[in-house]
């Protein structure tokens, strides 16, 4: 009867011991669950606050196109900024898969070419260049980005589904 008792205690002491480690483990894997959670959830507002920025710098382009209120270039400008600001913080969450590389690296040049586009129309007001030669010369710029940007959105899939379709 002893030996039953002490058995009977070790297995309740082994089995106390087995929770307590397994309550532990699931404590810990929730903490760093909560933890990768909180981080997504920032980048995830930041992502939101650079839309905002975007959005903001091509309403303010707009405007400036219409009014030539030097007011709306500069708050072009200043959202400009603060998009790319905000992208360059998101550059290392955005190098942890090849897929949010590649579309750091296109929403970054797409912004340069915009930026591009907009110093173009700028100097064109300075300059008083005919609206036609101006836009004669972006024509192959548009094919160029429009060319690339189809690319780059048909290009993955297809590698992803070559494989497959080659298995099958």
């Amino acid at each position: 009867m002893r030996n039953f008792k002490k058995d009977l205690i070790k297995i309740l002491v082994a089995v106390i011991v087995l929770f307590l480690s397994a309550s532990a483990i699931d404590t810990l894997s929730d903490i760093i669950v909560f933890k990768r959670n909180q981080e997504m959830l920032v980048n995830y507002q930041k992502i939101n606050s650079s839309i905002i920025n975007y959005d903001t710098s091509k309403v303010s382009f707009q405007l400036y196109s219409r009014t030539r209120v030097k007011k709306t270039l500069e708050d072009y400008e200043k959202s400009t900024k603060a998009t790319v600001g905000i992208l360059t913080e998101l550059a290392p969450a955005f190098a942890q898969s090849e897929r949010s590389q590649m579309d750091y690296r296109i929403v970054t040049q797409m912004l340069e070419h915009r930026n591009e586009l907009i110093e173009s129309y700028n100097s064109y007001i300075v300059t008083g260049l005919k609206i036609e030669k101006l836009a004669k010369s972006m024509i192959p710029m548009y094919i160029v980005m429009t060319i690339t940007l189809l690319i780059i959105t048909f290009v993955p899939d297809l590698v992803m589904t070559l494989p497959r379709i080659l298995m099958n």
